[in-house]
C-alpha cells in the first residue's frame, strides 16, 4: 500500500495517532512473546499478563528512540519488507482484508485497491 498525500493529510493522521494512543493506554494489546513483555514491564509498562498498556508519554520515548527505517525480515529473504526510510513510506500491503479459510497464508501478487488505510482514517474521525 502506498500512503497518497492525496488520501492521507496532516489531521487526519494526528487523529489516527492520537486514537491509537488511547487505545493502547486503555485497551492494550498482547504481545505474544514473554521477553518482550519483561522488557516492557521492566522500562515501566502496565502489564496485564501478556496485555500490555503503554502510556502516552511511554510510546512517544520509544518513538524518539526507534529507527526510522528497518526490514521486516522472515526465513525467505525474498519476501523481505522494508519499512520506513527518508520519507517514512510503507511498500507492501499489511492487512488482507479480503482472505479468510483455506490459503489464509499465502500471498498473492498483485495489486487490489481497498482502501483499508482510508476506511481507518475515517473510523477514527
Amino acid at each position: 500500500m502506498i500512503v497518497r498525500d492525496d488520501i492521507v493529510q496532516a489531521p487526519s493522521v494526528a487523529v489516527v495517532h492520537e486514537s491509537a494512543l488511547r487505545v493502547l493506554e486503555r485497551t492494550g494489546v498482547v504481545v505474544q512473546d514473554d521477553e518482550a513483555v519483561a522488557l516492557l514491564r521492566a522500562r515501566g509498562v502496565r502489564c496485564d499478563g501478556r496485555r500490555v498498556h503503554p502510556t502516552e508519554e511511554q510510546v512517544r520515548r520509544a518513538l524518539q528512540t526507534a529507527p526510522s527505517a528497518f526490514v521486516l525480515a522472515g526465513r525467505r529473504p525474498e519476501l523481505a519488507l522494508p519499512l520506513g526510510g527518508p520519507d517514512g513510506r510503507v511498500f507492501g500491503k499489511m492487512a488482507h482484508s479480503e482472505r479468510t479459510g483455506e490459503g489464509l497464508l499465502k500471498n498473492i501478487p498483485g495489486d487490489k485497491e481497498q482502501h483499508i488505510f482510508r476506511a481507518g482514517v475515517d473510523y477514527f474521525r
